[in-house]
Formats: structure tokens, sequence, C-alpha cells
């Protein structure tokens, strides 16, 4: 639990959330958490609803990292949009 990780680690995640979106009884929360070393983890959330409450939320994180040379054909190279 992201409550307890403080207490075990020492260190306090910060959490940022990008959006969320969804409709009826599914919703998904995507965002980005540094675990201290200033390292971006995303983050992306599926939750489902019964009742108006949460019933499910299924998580996935991963850490950042380069694409392989063999998918540059099968994509064109962005800059990072800025606010």
């Amino acid at each position: 639990r992201m409550a307890d990780y403080g207490k075990e680690t020492g260190t306090t995640p910060k959490v940022s959330y990008k959006r969320m979106l969804g409709g009826g009884d599914v919703f998904v929360v995507e965002g980005t958490i540094d675990y201290g070393d200033g390292v971006p983890v995303s983050y992306v959330g599926i939750g489902e609803l019964r009742d108006g409450k949460i019933s499910k939320m299924t998580e996935y994180f991963a850490n950042p990292f380069e694409a392989p040379a063999w998918r540059a054909d099968f994509v064109e190279r962005m800059e990072p949009a800025t606010a």
C-alpha cells in the first residue's frame, strides 16, 4: 500500500496525476510517481465501480526506457510538450 511506503522506506513518493477519464462503471487514471530518486515512474490505474464505490483497482507501473532500435521505422520522434 502507498500509505505504508514512507514507513517502510523512509521516503515519501510524489504522485503527479496527468488525467482521469472513463464512463459508466470504469475509469482510468494516468500519472507519474517519483519515489525520491528523481526518476518519474509511469503509472496507470484502471478502476471499476460497483454501487458507486471502487470495487476493483488494477495498477500498472513502468520505469522509463529507451525504445529499441527496431521500432525506429514505426515512430516519429517528438519533443515533449511544455505547459
